[in-house]
């Protein structure tokens, strides 16, 4: 069985339904490295109804770049992540990061901005903006993973 989490911050943003990777307990994470390529959630509870419902495994990716209106896993830097609080969860992409901006590099101190993306909750009126300084990488969702596949995605 895989262990669940619900709602997260980043800065203010709270949010989504996310699992443990498939199979593995990954705790708090500093890098992503240790990811494969290809890996699989688990939705719990009903928060992404009727987009996703709960049991479903969904399929997300490391190497595609995500785009607006995609399914999403934000990965939090786990000194942005409150105890006992979830460090990634799933959104949806409403704007994507830009091409040359890199995750949780801090703007120069003369800089009078910094990256940023935002999400929302699958909601209306719902989105939300987060610095790229506060996280580790967004992961692109690629679909649901079929009922008949078993084992560690």
């Amino acid at each position: 069985m895989v262990t669940t989490q619900s709602s997260t911050q980043c800065g203010g943003l709270k949010g989504g339904n996310t699992a443990a990777i498939a199979g593995q307990n990954t705790g708090q994470i500093s890098s992503l490295d240790h990811l494969p390529n290809v890996y699989a959630m688990i939705v719990s509870g009903d928060s992404l109804e009727p987009h996703y419902r709960e049991g479903e495994k969904l399929v997300f990716s490391r190497t595609q770049r995500p785009e607006q209106g995609d399914t999403v896993i934000v990965w939090v830097r786990p000194e942005y992540v409150a105890d006992g609080s979830p460090q990634s969860f799933i959104m949806r992409m409403v704007l994507p990061p830009h091409p040359d901006a890199q995750f949780g590099v801090k703007p120069h101190p003369d800089s009078n901005g910094e990256f940023a993306v935002v999400f929302d909750l699958f909601k209306p009126n719902s989105d939300r903006a987060c610095s790229l300084t506060k996280l580790l990488g967004i992961h692109k969702c690629t679909g649901r993973l079929p009922e008949t596949v078993t084992g560690n995605a």
